[in-house]
């Protein structure tokens, strides 16, 4: 542990020893240090991560490559049967991530270095839990139960989204009250 001393003589630990190595590793930290007195900002950066918006140089290579469906600056989609290929290769031939990544003809440069691992990671799981079908289903911004995330606003009438709206007003209030009426309760 490195250690750094004040004029008084008292060591004290930086912060980035207080971190895993592989926290510091993934991403980028500002770390304190007290030397003499004073507090030392440290910009802890990676220079192996990779922006994390793709360029459209990036993205219209990606399109043109079989194995990717949709993409995006943020996201990439990748074609069905890629995704169960790769895992069936990971099970029966043991080929690593980034291997199979390779061989579908992606350039690994383009992405962060756990990019393939993490992706062939999830696909593994999916393909346990759900099977095949589990694989070929998008479920990105999909709800898992009912009156799950955002309700919908698209091809409501007028009169509707005002009593929608006056509900979330109403329930809103509701809950101010509750609220100050606890803190009142937690003064006494």
């Amino acid at each position: 542990m490195v250690k750094s001393k004040n004029k008084k003589n008292d060591e004290i630990p930086l912060k980035s020893d207080l971190y895993p190595k592989k926290w510091t590793r993934k991403c980028p930290l500002l770390v304190s240090k007290f030397i003499w007195g004073k507090i030392h900002l440290i910009n802890i950066t990676n220079k192996n991560m990779k922006p994390r918006k793709l360029t459209q140089d990036q993205i219209q290579q990606l399109l043109n490559n079989e194995n990717v469906t949709k993409c995006s600056s943020k996201s990439i989609t990748y074609s069905k049967e890629f995704k169960l290929k790769a895992v069936k290769q990971y099970y029966d031939k043991g080929i690593s991530a980034k291997q199979i990544f390779k061989e579908g003809g992606f350039d690994l440069n383009m992405f962060r270095k756990d990019l393939p691992d993490d992706r062939v990671r999830e696909w593994r799981k999916i393909y346990k839990e759900r099977g095949i079908e589990g694989l070929s289903i998008e479920t990105r911004g999909k709800s898992k139960g009912i009156n799950k995330g955002r309700p919908r606003m698209k091809g409501l009438t007028d009169k509707e989204k005002i009593e929608r709206l006056e509900l979330t007003v109403a329930y809103q209030k509701e809950k101010i009250l509750f609220l100050a009426e606890l803190r009142a309760k937690r003064k006494e």
